[in-house]
């Protein structure tokens, strides 16, 4: 069984590629990279693989709903900074000028993520891990 690294609160911790054609990204990563696969159970939700190499998790793959297609949005590698309270965090994230452009959601029983946007426009998620 393939193993997830854990980290401290601040440090970047979770990578995910969000795609226009799972299929087609699944097997170029695991062509370049000799990455293997693992299905997760979504539980009736969105298609979602993680990439795992030498028995640790490395990355996860998912494909862009239809409607971000429709929108013109490109393939995008996700970075996430992990934090202790994602609300507590979002909320600081609008008090220094920035915004939430997806609001905190929860994930399964893995956690809560959101996105946020700096002042000058970067972007980058935040993820608070569950059980």
């Amino acid at each position: 069984m393939a193993q997830q690294r854990k980290h401290d609160p601040g440090r970047f911790c979770w990578v995910d590629l969000s795609t226009l054609d799972l299929d087609r990204a699944r097997r170029f990563y695991t062509r370049v990279f000799d990455w293997g696969t693992i299905e997760v159970d979504s539980k009736g939700g969105p298609e979602y693989l993680m990439f795992a190499q030498d028995e640790m998790i490395v990355a996860g793959l998912s494909e862009l709903d239809q409607e971000l297609k429709s929108q013109g949005v490109p393939s995008t590698w996700n970075h996430y900074v992990c934090v202790e309270d994602a609300d507590d965090c979002a909320a600081r994230v609008t008090e220094l000028g920035g915004r939430m452009v997806v609001p905190v959601m929860q994930v399964l029983s893995a956690g809560r993520l959101g996105f946020l946007q700096d002042p000058t426009g970067g972007a980058l998620g935040i993820w608070e891990p569950g059980d």
